[in-house]
């Protein structure tokens, strides 16, 4: 990301020649300001999120290899139909741990289909 320089402008250059308001940029210090906190309170937030999501795939893995022993050491016939459902629940969580499929999202701005225009004839 560039980063941005601080000036301070006298309004009345903005108006003289050089400094045309169509060419020249010009925000705020304290809407800058804003955007800046707010933009570093989301980036926190999808840190911990991203950590807390990291945490939990470690939990799902060694869940996992938990219930895949005890599936392999129910020996006697009654235990036979909890070995299939521990089976059953080690195959859900190897979908869930398998690489992400990307579905395309066509909400986004940009990408959506747009309705013809119409325009007045002049």
């Amino acid at each position: 990301m560039s980063q941005v320089e601080r000036y301070w402008i006298d309004p009345s250059r903005l108006v003289q020649e050089g400094w045309h308001q169509d060419d020249t940029c010009v925000v705020k210090d304290w809407a800058y300001d804003r955007v800046v906190a707010e933009r570093d309170a989301l980036q926190a937030l999808l840190t911990a999120a991203d950590e807390r999501a990291d945490a939990l795939e470690v939990l799902l893995r060694k869940s996992k290899v938990a219930v895949d022993d005890m599936a392999e050491n129910c020996e006697d016939q009654a235990d036979w139909e909890l070995a299939g459902s521990m089976r059953r629940l080690s195959q859900h969580i190897d979908a869930e741990l398998g690489p992400a499929k990307a579905t395309p999202d066509f909400r986004m701005i940009g990408t959506e289909k747009m309705q013809p225009m119409e325009y007045d004839e002049p």
